[in-house]
């Protein structure tokens, strides 16, 4: 069984921000996690000539939702990356075990993630 790759968490600091964010390659064969406390976003992009798919992977929580988040990473136009943000991820709803959440990918290339997670307010 493949061994999902981590995407790091990166803290935003309050009134300093994050300059520049690192972002993890994709992996479509060991796919991916991040941790989640409900204050870190993922950020996807896709420097290729293509939309790609991006499968944040639900679980069952205590309202009985269940189902996966599917965001759309639009193709590289000209000299701008596509770039996609999932919303806020409710921990309940999103996290599997040890706060994880997991993401596929179909396809891999030029395709990357940042999780960044922002301050309290």
């Amino acid at each position: 069984m493949p061994t999902p790759v981590e995407i790091p968490v990166q803290n935003v600091l309050r009134g300093v921000g994050l300059t520049p964010a690192v972002f993890t390659a994709a992996d479509a064969t060991n796919d991916h996690f991040m941790y989640n406390d409900g204050r870190t976003v993922l950020v996807c992009k896709n420097k290729s000539a293509g939309a790609i798919d991006v499968t944040i992977v639900g679980v069952t929580n205590q309202n009985g939702r269940t189902g996966n988040l599917v965001l759309s990473v639009p193709a590289k136009t000209g000299e701008a990356d596509g770039v996609a943000v999932a919303p806020l991820l409710n921990p309940e709803s999103w996290n599997g075990a040890l706060g994880k959440v997991s993401i596929t990918v179909t396809v891999d290339t030029d395709l990357s993630f940042a999780a960044l997670r922002f301050p309290q307010l």
